[in-house]
């Protein structure tokens, strides 16, 4: 905090508060197949997408919509927030990390086109696409120079949030991307509440993020994606991504308290629409995180 030139108390500057979305299941998701540039949401992924506008994650008053250009991001954007009253804008530091042709977007001209009338698309020039690769899929290894851009470009995108003015915004990007930026992992359409403090760290926000536990694989080693930070994932996403042996031996090394919170967060989505055990489930989660806290 400390003192500005007049001795009076420096305010701390503002927290951004960030609510992070993996695009909804895109087509390349479904078939494997990297070689169609650019692919776009399948009709699952647009269900996904509207799912999570009704599901209220997202009704918390967002004061801007972050994107990446690629379109299976935006088309989530405009289906997950469909608040015409929050701009929206894409940037091409929130683009995937990956130089597949999936992971390759499209010249500014056909963006425009497409989604000019629901995107402010200013910060994205021609070539915006073109990047090295942080990782050697033939060899599974990292790529030293390609990781080192990935790095910058993360930092660009904080500094990027630092100099917005607004302090609620919500972020369509990917998968690749989250796990190097804040070492979790996230289904299609699944939300990460984060917060961005003064000093540039990302938190969780209160209440949010203790469900998820470290992704330990079959060999009972840390997981990380393409030479990120290990990862950690909700114990339905790990056994979505990863299958259900690695989902119970992430359980088994996780503390007591995150197993309790991964567990009511199952009966909460199981619960949804019981009124009284959700309530019960919320009175059990709030025990716990004070006792962890």
């Amino acid at each position: 905090w400390g003192v500005d030139a007049q001795g009076a108390p420096r305010q701390p500057e503002p927290m951004k508060y960030v609510w992070f979305v993996r695009h909804g299941e895109s087509e390349h998701n479904v078939t494997g197949d990297s070689t169609r540039r650019d692919p776009e949401l399948t009709a699952n992924g647009r269900a996904q997408a509207r799912a999570l506008s009704r599901s209220g994650e997202l009704h918390v008053r967002p004061q801007l919509v972050a994107s990446s250009p690629m379109r299976r991001t935006l088309q989530t954007a405009v289906l997950a927030v469909p608040d015409r009253d929050v701009p929206r804008v894409a940037t091409p530091l929130l683009q995937e990390i990956g130089t597949s042709n999936a992971d390759t977007g499209r010249p500014t001209h056909e963006l425009k086109a497409e989604f000019g009338a629901a995107f402010d698309l200013s910060e994205v020039e021609e070539g915006w696409y073109v990047k090295p690769s942080p990782w050697c899929k033939e060899r599974r290894m990292s790529l030293e120079d390609g990781l080192a851009a990935l790095r910058q470009r993360q930092a660009a995108f904080v500094r990027w949030l630092q100099g917005r003015p607004e302090t609620r915004i919500v972020v369509v990007t990917h998968h690749g991307f989250i796990c190097h930026l804040l070492g979790l992992e996230l289904a299609n359409c699944e939300v990460a509440a984060m917060a961005l403090t003064a000093e540039g760290q990302w938190v969780d926000q209160r209440g949010h993020g203790a469900h998820r536990v470290a992704v330990v694989g079959e060999d009972e080693i840390p997981v990380n994606h393409k030479g990120s930070v290990a990862l950690r994932a909700s114990p339905a996403t790990i056994r979505k991504h990863r299958g259900p042996k690695v989902a119970i031996l992430s359980l088994r090394h996780a503390p007591v308290g995150a197993r309790v919170l991964a567990s009511l967060a199952a009966l909460r989505k199981a619960a949804r629409y019981a009124p009284v055990a959700l309530a019960i489930v919320a009175a059990t989660g709030l025990v716990v995180r004070r006792l962890m806290a």
